[in-house]
C-alpha cells in the first residue's frame, strides 16, 4: 500500500510538471493498478544535476533509455564516469 501511495504522489507531482523533449510521456489513463507498472522507457537525464525546481534546469536534458546504466551514456562525446549523481525525470497522465 505504501508503494501505491508513492507511486500516486509521484504522478500527481508529475502531472503538473511538464518538460520539454519528446517521447518522456507516460499514460497511465487506463491503468487498473491491480499489478505493478513498468516505469521503463525514455526519461529526461540531468547528470550531475539534481533538479529541486523542475521547471529551472540549467543544463539541457539527455534523453536515455531506463533501465540502462549511465556510465553507458555519452554527453559531448565523453562517456559518463560510473560514480555520480544525475536526476530523472518524466511527464505522467
Amino acid at each position: 500500500m505504501k508503494g501505491i501511495k508513492a507511486l500516486l504522489l509521484i504522478i500527481i507531482l508529475m502531472v503538473y510538471t511538464p518538460l520539454y523533449g519528446q517521447n518522456t510521456l507516460l499514460d497511465l489513463r487506463k491503468e487498473s493498478f491491480d499489478a505493478p507498472v513498468s516505469l521503463n522507457g525514455k526519461w529526461q537525464f540531468f547528470w550531475s544535476e539534481l533538479i529541486t525546481t523542475p521547471r529551472f534546469f540549467s543544463k539541457s536534458p539527455v534523453t536515455v533509455e531506463v533501465p540502462h546504466q549511465w556510465s553507458e551514456v555519452t554527453i559531448d562525446h565523453q562517456r559518463l564516469p560510473k560514480k555520480g549523481f544525475a536526476s530523472y525525470a518524466r511527464t505522467f497522465v
